[in-house]
């Protein structure tokens, strides 16, 4: 056995004390980093499924006072329509009458329409770089991944109504 005197031998378990403990958080580190790769490599494998039965679509909620909230890259089963996906991206916080069976917008999170303002969808149209006004009321219009849709609380005094 190595006998060492004085400060030899503190500075001598000190160094142990710290090569261990070097060890110690090293394995640790090295554990983590194992759990998340397995965890990514989980995630990318998920996504990769979900991909064949969902779309991304990109939903824009503009406001009267130019307040602007996009969901972007919201993932939607194949199907849904923009009704649907408007009812995920607000969590439910809209309200709607039946308009001829179909339900026409009152208030999405919070915002009513009011007056001469009136939530209207708008469906961007990436040949011609421009907003489109939508055709159809929003459960009729079934999504296409990668489009990209506003509702915009629009004064309709006047028709067409200006483009979000």
């Amino acid at each position: 056995m190595i006998k060492l005197k004085g400060t030899q031998g503190l500075w001598f378990a000190v160094s142990l004390f710290l090569i261990g403990t070097t060890i110690i958080a090293s394995s640790f580190s090295v554990y983590y980093y194992l759990l998340y790769s397995d965890a990514k490599e989980q995630y990318e494998q998920t996504l990769s499924s979900l991909r064949s039965s969902t779309y991304e679509v990109n939903i824009m909620v503009e406001f009267a006072n130019g307040t602007r909230i996009w969901h972007n890259n919201t993932i939607i089963p194949i199907g849904w329509s923009l009704f649907n996906a408007t009812l995920k991206i607000t969590n439910g916080n809209l309200k709607y009458i039946l308009f001829y069976g179909a339900p026409a917008m009152t208030s999405i999170l919070g915002t009513d329409a009011q007056g001469s303002r009136s939530w209207i969808w708008w469906s961007w149209n990436f040949t011609e770089g421009d907003w489109q006004l939508g055709e159809v009321g929003a459960s009729a219009f079934i999504l296409k991944d990668g489009s990209t849709f506003a509702w915009y609380l629009a004064d309709t005094s006047t028709w067409p109504p200006t483009k979000p």
